[in-house]
């Protein structure tokens, strides 16, 4: 037995199962991922970042006795992050590949990618997917064929079919998951573990159709990141560059042959029965919450979102004692801070507070000129920061701009440390002294930003509130904390 990233027990077999199909191939010796490398906390060293070695080389990873086809990854680094915190909405261009847009990559592209030979890797079943789910109180998740399905596994070892077109994002909480990969279907992962999970192909997909790539896309855009961002691994069809798999804050390098299963039609229109035993069938549309034990929950032709039913999630207080282990601009202040959230329906709830902070504010009560003593931090880009700052007056409820804010990405666990700063909700800040305050804050959460909440990927940031010097120019967030509501913070109960 081992453990995984929330401590939960797991069979460190994927394929193992109550009711075994005699004709599916298993090899409990086979080589595993051992999950994302850590990328440094030290943002310089991050900003050399290349993948490493192997990517660079073309090294092979070994995976059993997979044979590995193709050329080495093309180098896609980590790129400096200028603190745009407007992205989309701040008026520049948004590259190809966004969750709004193309779900292609140029089969130029493809030319760096990484295959493995078909004959190498298992065939899995309807029997052994249905019962490790069901023995592991995991749930078969179904979305249905709608544009944009978003569907949230819990505790469980859980069962997502994304195969019937348009474009899902999927959370898969903990456990070992199964997503179902098809043609034509575009599948945002924002919490898949290598160590752990699999990408099973379906509707006749073999390893010979996709290939393995890292994402080469800069551009930033929070939620809406671009789907071939530079800090994805991606799953794409030779045919035609659709993106298959888009598993966000990855690295293609931890995939390997023993991260993919395939499945016949046969058992894949056995899975989709809706009287499997052990499972509480779930139809719906719209919003289908999912209550605790192992459901079979098939959605509709429309846009549908699978939501955890009832106290399912928790999240750990988040602080941070000062400002010197901040990512990505360590400082020197000695400023901490505490926030407490809760998630209730859709409804995110917050309460915390500061102390010892001693920057100005940063843009939060109407500047429009950095102060000629603030102090600017090695690595950032004060125009970039002021232009960016300052396209986003307020977030999407119409909360008014402030210097406490939260922002998409995870750091400080496995993954490593990320920074994207568009901005995804501004926090009530309460000034209780020139250093110090309290912050709060009600926010109803879109499919996707609950997804990610519950994936780990959002992160807060708090800056005085504050005009120290009363001149009306703002300094640089010296006294800046950043609270990660990481994958180490949710706790699924």
């Amino acid at each position: 037995m081992g453990l995984d990233h929330k401590g939960q027990q797991h069979n460190e077999d994927f394929s193992a199962g109550a009711l075994v199909d005699p004709s599916t191939k298993t090899n409990a010796s086979e080589s595993r991922s051992k999950g994302s490398s850590i990328l440094d906390s030290n943002f310089a060293a991050a900003l050399d970042d290349k993948l490493g070695s192997a990517l660079a080389s073309g090294q092979a990873v070994k995976a059993g006795n997979a044979k590995r086809t193709g050329v080495a990854f093309d180098e896609a680094g980590d790129k400096i992050d200028n603190h745009n915190h407007g992205g989309s909405q701040a008026g520049g261009p948004r590259r190809s590949s966004s969750i709004n847009g193309d779900n292609r990559v140029s089969l130029n592209r493809l030319k760096g990618g990484v295959s493995y030979d078909s004959d190498t890797i298992e065939h899995t079943s309807a029997s052994r997917l249905a019962n490790r789910a069901r023995f592991s109180k995991g749930d078969l998740i179904d979305t249905g064929a709608g544009v944009k399905d978003v569907a949230i596994g819990a505790k469980g070892s859980d069962v997502f079919f994304g195969d019937k077109g348009g474009t899902n994002t999927f959370t898969t909480g903990t456990g070992q998951d199964a997503i179902i990969l098809g043609k034509q279907t575009t599948n945002r992962i924002f919490d898949f573990d290598a160590s752990k999970d699999k990408l099973v192909l379906g509707n006749g997909l073999t390893m010979n159709d996709v290939t393995i790539v890292q994402g080469n896309n800069p551009g930033k855009g929070g939620i809406n990141q671009p789907l071939d961002s530079v800090n994805n691994a991606l799953v794409v069809s030779k045919a035609d560059g659709q993106i298959l798999a888009s598993l966000t804050f990855a690295k293609a390098a931890n995939l390997n042959a023993n991260s993919f299963r395939t499945i016949s039609d046969v058992e894949m229109t056995a899975l989709r029965k809706e009287n499997i035993a052990g499972f509480n069938l779930q139809k719906g549309a719209g919003t289908i919450s999912s209550d605790q034990g192992s459901n079979n929950i098939q959605g509709s032709s429309g846009d549908d979102f699978v939501r955890l039913g009832g106290d399912q999630v928790k999240f750990k207080s988040m602080f941070t004692s000062g400002g010197q282990d901040e990512f990505p601009f360590p400082n020197p202040s000695p400023g901490s801070s505490q926030i407490n959230i809760e998630l209730k329906g859709g409804r995110l709830l917050l309460n915390g507070n500061y102390n010892n902070f001693e920057a100005a504010p940063l843009f939060s009560q109407g500047e429009t000129a950095i102060d000629p003593n603030a102090i600017i931090l090695n690595g950032s880009d004060p125009v970039a920061l002021i232009n960016g700052f300052l396209a986003t007056p307020q977030d999407e409820e119409g909360n008014k701009i402030t210097g406490t804010h939260i922002h998409f990405s995870p750091a400080g666990d496995d993954r490593g440390n990320f920074a994207d700063a568009t901005i995804v909700r501004y926090i009530q800040n309460n000034v209780t002294s020139a250093k110090a305050g309290n912050v709060t804050g009600a926010f109803n959460l879109k499919a996707e930003e609950e997804a990610a909440l519950i994936a780990g990927n959002l992160y807060f940031n708090l800056h005085t509130n504050v005009d120290l010097d009363k001149d009306g120019k703002a300094g640089f967030p010296t006294g800046e904390n950043r609270l990660n509501a990481n994958r180490n913070i949710v706790q699924f109960v």
